[in-house]
Formats: C-alpha cells, structure tokens, sequence
C-alpha cells in the first residue's frame, strides 16, 4: 500500500518539502499507474524522480500519462519530437544500450535524460498530451499515483 511507503505526512508544501524525495519516488518504486498533470514540463523531473521512475518503467507495462502546457524547453521538444518521428531509431539506440544491462537503471535515467524522454514516447511508455487553453496557460498540478 502506497500509504506504508510514503509515511503518515499528509501535507505537503513546496518548495520546503521534497515531494520527489519524500513522495514521488517512494511511491513511483511500488505503483501500478502514474498520470500527472503540471503546467511547465521539463525533462529534468524524470532526472529528480528517477529512482523511482525506474523501478516503475521496470516493473510494470503501464504507460505513463501526461498533461502539460506548450510551454517546452528547446531541447524537451526535440527529444518528444525524435520519439514521436523516429521511434524505430530511438527503440535501436536503446537496444544497442542495453547489450551489456538487463534494464533501465537510475543512473542511465538521471544522465540521459533526453535520451530516456525519447525512447519513453517511442516505446509508448509515456502518453504526452499539450493543453492549450483560449485565455491564459494551463496551469494544473497534480500527480495521480495507484498500486
């Protein structure tokens, strides 16, 4: 149960708190789904979250599921971009990877991150959807973890 992993705080408030430390990753090593929904998206979450989010990619089929602004860094979209265009190459170069690993580890996530981000999309992995809104930006925080 998720409620045995991340302890019995119930409030948490950034940035005093560490959410990723504290919450996302404990409970990311033990889920069975993860969709969240944040209004700046950057690929150097995967890096803060990336104990976890390994254990995750590495013990389930789910897909994880997305929602975010248009509001990308350069080199985020590139890397969404190549995975969307380029999933057979992306999927090789992971292979090729992998020859010496059994699987995808915390420190390969941490290092390569625009890496991890692309072959995510290409392996279907991670569902990336872009809210537009007419007035404004899409602005949501959230994070929706199941075991």
């Amino acid at each position: 149960m998720l409620r045995d992993v991340i302890g019995s705080k119930s409030t948490y408030i950034m940035p005093d708190d560490k959410v990723d430390q504290e919450v996302l990753i404990p409970a990311l090593s033990r889920a069975d789904s993860f969709d969240f929904a944040v209004g700046y998206f950057n690929s150097g979450a995967l890096r803060s979250i990336a104990p976890g989010l390994a254990d995750f990619v590495n013990n389930t089929e789910s897909r994880i599921r997305l929602i975010t602004s248009p509001q990308l860094e350069d080199s985020d979209y590139i890397a969404i971009q190549r995975g969307n265009t380029e999933p057979v190459d992306v999927l090789a170069d992971r292979l090729n990877m992998l020859i010496d690993e059994v699987q995808i580890s915390e420190d390969h996530l941490a290092k390569h991150t625009l890496d991890c981000l692309s072959y995510l999309i290409a392996a279907k992995r991670l569902v990336l959807k872009i809210a537009y809104q007419r007035q404004g930006i899409f602005h949501s925080k959230f994070w929706l973890i199941r075991s």
